[in-house]
């Protein structure tokens, strides 16, 4: 006759889940990192582009004040 034992330890469908609810989890942080990252890399670039308009404008700025104001030499 076979006793009744008690064992203790998770069955393998239980682990199956849980490791499949694990993959599942896992897939969806590295995607809204992967989301965050691409949205960082557009900011980054339009960033760059103010910069370098902002740099034209205050060129071009200061030329059109030296043209309309030029020094007068005696």
């Amino acid at each position: 006759m076979s006793q009744a034992r008690s064992q203790h330890g998770f069955t393998l469908i239980e682990l199956v889940v849980t490791m499949a609810l694990g993959v599942v989890v896992f897939g969806a942080t590295l995607s809204v990192l992967d989301l965050f990252q691409n949205d960082h890399r557009i900011d980054q670039v339009r960033n760059e582009t103010q910069d370098s308009a902002r740099t034209a404008i205050d060129r071009l700025a200061r030329e059109l004040r030296n043209v309309s104001a030029p020094s007068v030499k005696e």
